[in-house]
């Protein structure tokens, strides 16, 4: 197994989060054109905002959040030559339920749909942080 193979997963996520940041810009943009957000708000981040521009805010944030811990995982695994082939298993299946969490996110917001596919990213994640800790201390 080529330890590079677990680079690769991090190439979506990381588009994931531009995109995102580029239609975060579209929607504050809009709202704020449109007069829903105050300029004051964007000195303080206090105030009312739209639905859409909450929407878009909260999914960027999420986006710094799971994430992060996936991109030291396959940093670390990187680093110390210790992937194996369930670990490149393990981060595409969550980078494929992270991107399906977004799109579900972005369009119809179905909590339940939502739901499923972070809970999904939490156990692809999880495992592999077990089987990280379970390498590093039996080998």
């Amino acid at each position: 197994m080529e330890k590079i193979q677990i680079i690769y997963p991090m190439f979506p996520l990381v588009f994931l989060t531009l995109f995102s940041l580029a239609h975060y810009n579209r929607v504050f943009s809009r709202e704020h054109k449109n007069d829903n957000i105050k300029s004051e708000w964007f000195r303080l981040y206090k105030g009312e905002l739209p639905d859409s521009a909450i929407m878009v805010r909260e999914h960027y944030k999420n986006l710094f959040e799971l994430p992060i811990f996936f991109f030291l995982l396959c940093t670390i695994l990187f680093l110390l030559d210790r992937v194996e082939s369930i670990d490149i298993i393990l981060a595409w299946i969550f980078v494929f339920f992270k991107i399906l969490h977004s799109f579900v996110r972005l369009t119809t917001n179905n909590t339940r749909k939502r739901a499923h596919s972070f809970t999904i990213c939490y156990f692809a994640l999880l495992f592999g942080w077990i089987h990280l800790v379970f390498k590093l201390i039996v080998y």
